[in-house]
């Protein structure tokens, strides 16, 4: 008898002395009831049993989900929370693109301000080279002109 129990896959199930079927395993042996369970018999069923329980509690869940259609109350707020967060998403992408045209932007004005800088160093180099010559061509000329000054002066006194 027992062997057919197996192959029915009540493998568990311990048949008495007058052939009365306890489920529960040792626990009737024990003085129990043959209903309840301790925890190592309830550990040994979920490891021997767990992945059909998963496919059971999994496929009615999945079952119930795809038949029952929530009512409106139920259902719009869900609806509009999701949409809110597409929107948000949608605002937080946005948001991310003006940064970046931004940065770029920015990136692009201070490349801008720093040619327009060394162009200006340029024309400040320039601009002290040409002083420097100026200076030499004043002094220079300043040089003449005291020459032609003192030769005047030197005239003026070889008739005095």
């Amino acid at each position: 008898m027992n062997s057919l129990l197996q192959l029915a896959g009540a493998h568990h199930a311990d048949v008495g002395q007058r052939g009365h079927f306890y489920f529960g395993g040792p626990s009737e042996r024990r003085g129990g009831d043959g209903l309840g369970m301790d925890w190592s018999e309830a550990g040994e069923f979920v490891a021997n049993h767990g992945l059909a329980i998963f496919l059971v509690v999994g496929a009615t869940i999945v079952f119930v989900s795809a038949m029952w259609k929530p009512p409106e109350w139920i259902r719009y707020p869900i609806v509009s929370w999701i949409n809110r967060c597409g929107e948000a998403m949608t605002r937080e992408a946005e948001a991310q693109e003006l940064i970046a045209k931004s940065t770029q932007s920015i990136s692009q004005t201070a490349g801008e301000i720093r040619e327009g800088l060394r162009r200006q160093e340029e024309i400040l180099d320039e601009i002290r080279q040409q002083s420097r010559q100026t200076g030499q061509w004043v002094e220079t000329w300043g040089e003449v002109m005291r020459d032609m000054v003192q030769s005047v002066m030197w005239k003026e006194r070889e008739r005095d």
